[in-house]
């Protein structure tokens, strides 16, 4: 018997040939996580959600702000501020007020 027929070929998980000298070798250096490429469905629909919300929220307070400021033009600068301040910042339920004011009182 010759030496060849005697040495043991060391084979990986994946059965290549185990190579001694290049077992220590790093080849997950450039390797790129598909984790962090990946598109997430999930988190892309609930950023959508939330712009859209702010943008309706954006034009509502955008109107209840304008409405705020020409109800009452002859009053004073701070309580028109205060005024405008309050329409825009609560501005779902201010544009529901208007509406059952109007809808109510004519």
């Amino acid at each position: 018997m010759s030496d060849e027929e005697d040495t043991v070929i060391e084979v990986d998980e994946f059965g290549f040939d185990v190579v001694p000298d290049k077992q220590s070798s790093n080849d997950l250096v450039d390797y790129i996580d598909d984790d962090s490429l990946s598109f997430n469905k999930k988190k892309s629909t609930y950023n959508t959600i939330l712009w859209v919300l702010f943008f309706i929220w954006l034009s509502m307070a955008i109107i209840a702000g304008y409405h705020a400021y020409h109800v009452y033009p002859t009053s004073s600068s701070w309580v028109t501020g205060v005024r405008v301040y309050v329409a825009a910042l609560f501005a779902p339920f201010y544009l529901f007020f208007i509406f059952l004011k109007s809808l109510i009182f004519g």
